[in-house]
């Protein structure tokens, strides 16, 4: 069974302003969002496991009336390459898909900081370590864990390749640089695409870079806090200004404020892991019609 209806799914990747663009695009007249951010649909192809029916996907879009678009943003979906791409093809053949890339060891860096935040990896793992081990396993079978996925999930050319063939024009690469530094030009650039209006982004107050690492102190604080936030996604979304509040409030109460040191000598190794892989993704974007490419890629 496939659906007439279209799809705009940012399908990559983690820590990369992802949150920011979805509520770039959340007050857009001619887009409706899921009932919340990240339903990861897809994400079980990934790992080779079944997903449910289609109709359970549609129904968290079942406040939606009839809108040009229908956004969802689930960083997963890169990885699982061909499996997820082809399946998101095959049941919206005319789905637009978005993936932001970012600096690798910028993106590894604010992943080992964040997983330390939401108390996933212990405290005390040093980065070294976790570079080392998680470099060691990046040719292991593909598993759903910290250490099996971190380095990997910056090796962009492995997985894109995928999505270019299935996807072809209907996918669009931007770039975290972008998004950070000029979210306005991204926004309209975005909207000729999609052949939408880019009315909404002449305003500048609406750019705000979202979900901005911290640490907390307190795991059970933590746990309350984030079970709230996902329960009430869509309601925080819809009115941000609570959220805002509300987040201020908690980080005044629970932030970690100690310092969590990563030194240089550790990001300059990690940058030469990813060397030969940032050559690989700047030929495959020139070879795919991108000529205006990041800092990190113009190699």
């Amino acid at each position: 069974m496939s659906s007439e209806k279209n799809m705009l799914i940012v399908a990559g990747v983690h820590k990369s302003a992802t949150t920011s663009l979805y509520e770039y695009f959340m007050p857009h007249k001619d887009i409706c969002c899921g009932k919340k951010k990240e339903i990861h649909y897809y994400t079980p192809l990934r790992y080779k496991k079944k997903i449910d029916s289609l109709d359970s996907y549609l129904k968290q879009f079942s406040q939606c009336e009839e809108k040009q678009y229908l956004l969802e943003a689930s960083p997963p979906y890169l990885y699982g390459k061909s499996a997820i791409a082809q399946k998101i093809h095959n049941d919206f053949k005319n789905a637009r898909i978005i993936i932001i890339l970012r600096e690798p060891t910028e993106r590894f860096i604010s992943f080992f900081k964040f997983t330390k935040s939401d108390f996933r990896l212990n405290k005390d793992v040093e980065f070294r370590d976790f570079i080392d081990k998680s470099y060691a396993l990046k040719d292991a079978v593909d598993t759903d864990d910290l250490y099996y996925r971190t380095f990997r999930e910056g090796q962009y050319s492995e997985y894109l390749e995928d999505w270019f063939t299935v996807f072809g024009d209907s996918l669009k690469v931007i770039f975290f640089d972008d998004v950070k530094e000029n979210p306005q030009n991204v926004m309209f650039d975005l909207c000729k695409w999609l052949h939408i209006s880019d009315d909404p982004y002449k305003d500048l107050t609406i750019f705000e870079i979202k979900n901005k690492t911290k640490a907390s102190r307190f795991k059970s604080i933590y746990k309350i806090a984030s079970f709230i936030n996902m329960r009430f996604e869509l309601f925080f979304r819809r009115h941000p200004s609570i959220k805002k509040t509300l987040y201020k409030l908690y980080f005044l109460l629970n932030e970690d404020k100690a310092k969590n040191d990563i030194r240089n000598v550790d990001i300059d190794y990690l940058r030469t892991l990813y060397a030969d892989e940032n050559k690989k993704l700047a030929i495959l974007l020139k070879k795919n019609g991108y000529t205006k490419l990041p800092k990190w890629l113009d190699l």
